[in-house]
This record gives C-alpha cells, sequence and structure tokens, in this order.
C-alpha cells in the first residue's frame, strides 16, 4: 500500500487491488513494484516512482503539450525547446532551468 494526503489534507492509503475515487474525474490506485497513479477525467495519468515520474496523455492532446514532457509530435527532434528561447537545444541544464517556475527551487530537486 502507498500513502497519499487527499484534499483536505488527510492521509489515506492507495493498494493494488483498489482504484479510489478522488472526485471530479480524479482516480489514484498503487501500482506494482511501489508506484501511485494519478488518473484524470480528461485521459491524464501520472504515474509517481521513487526515481522517477510517467506521464501519459491521450492522443486528443496531441501537439497541444509542451515543456519538460516534451511536444508529443512523435518527433524526437523538437522535445527538447526551451521555454526562454522557443528554439530546441542539446544542453539539459539550460533547458530544464527555462521550464522552472517560482515553485521550483534548486534544494528541492533531488537526484542520486
Amino acid at each position: 500500500q502507498i500513502k497519499y494526503k487527499d484534499k483536505t489534507g488527510s492521509l489515506q492509503q492507495a493498494s493494488l487491488d483498489k482504484v479510489t475515487n478522488l472526485g471530479d474525474g480524479m482516480f489514484i490506485w498503487a501500482v506494482k513494484d511501489g508506484g501511485i497513479r494519478v488518473h484524470s477525467k480528461n485521459g491524464i495519468s501520472v504515474e509517481f516512482r521513487e526515481d522517477y515520474i510517467l506521464v501519459w496523455l491521450p492522443e486528443s492532446l496531441s501537439r497541444e503539450a509542451h515543456g519538460i514532457c516534451g511536444t508529443y509530435t512523435s518527433h524526437k527532434r523538437d522535445d527538447l525547446v526551451s521555454r526562454n528561447t522557443g528554439r530546441t537545444t542539446d544542453d539539459l541544464t539550460d533547458f530544464f532551468d527555462s521550464w522552472k517556475d517560482g515553485e521550483c527551487r534548486e534544494n528541492n530537486i533531488h537526484s542520486k
């Protein structure tokens, strides 16, 4: 089981055998090997793992995505577009830095 906080801040548990309805078309459940997945009514799913995050978008959002998840055009060459310049870059540090906002602070980013 995986623990998470609901909208009210109460600690809840998600389990492999149970999908929990969070309301407003949102669902949460634990996935094999210790992750947790959240699915929204618009078809977006996000799976949180210890070392990474997976994001699934419905095909209806093709060409609508941007940012650190890429552009969803099936062309890898346009996935690393800098927010600052609007051009592709090979420098991953510059790419990620360009998409930071006021909530993302250097001390909140942890890597192994």
